[in-house]
């Protein structure tokens, strides 16, 4: 008789679940919300500068997340987007300027970079991501 080998079903990785642990290397390495201005509440949250909507292609790039508190994060995306756009230009001019470049462009992420994002970032090796999602932009 022939044998029936099962495949496995292999659980695709989700975007989302990547993204949270990309954030979650963020929120590991800056500790603090990057707005030391003594008007700090909530928990930390890792903030896009780019937001994730129309710059899929830098979601997980570690030079546009940033850990905010939840007050900052959320005057980020709602109110005033000033004090981060000006720590970006004070603090971080070169990645802001690459970040410029790369963004707007669409990036697909098959299964096998998603599996190695996720990996690097469970790892802390958010260098590494930076490496991968450039190199997806051809930098």
């Amino acid at each position: 008789g022939e044998s029936v080998i099962k495949k496995r079903k292999v659980k695709k990785l989700s975007v989302s679940k990547v993204q949270d642990a990309v954030n979650h290397a963020i929120r590991l390495r800056d500790v603090y919300c990057i707005n030391q201005d003594g008007t700090c509440s909530g928990r930390l949250e890792a903030s896009h500068f780019f937001g994730k909507g129309g710059n899929g292609g830098i979601r997980f790039h570690p030079d546009n997340i940033h850990g905010q508190c939840t007050k900052h994060h959320f005057d980020h995306h709602q109110r005033n987007p000033l004090c981060y756009v000006e720590w970006m230009q004070k603090h971080r001019p070169e990645e802001l300027a690459r970040l410029e470049s790369m963004r707007g462009r669409t990036i697909k992420y098959n299964q096998v970079v998603l599996q190695e994002i996720y990996d690097m970032a469970r790892a802390g090796d958010l260098e590494g991501i930076r490496v991968l999602v450039e190199s997806l932009h051809g930098l």
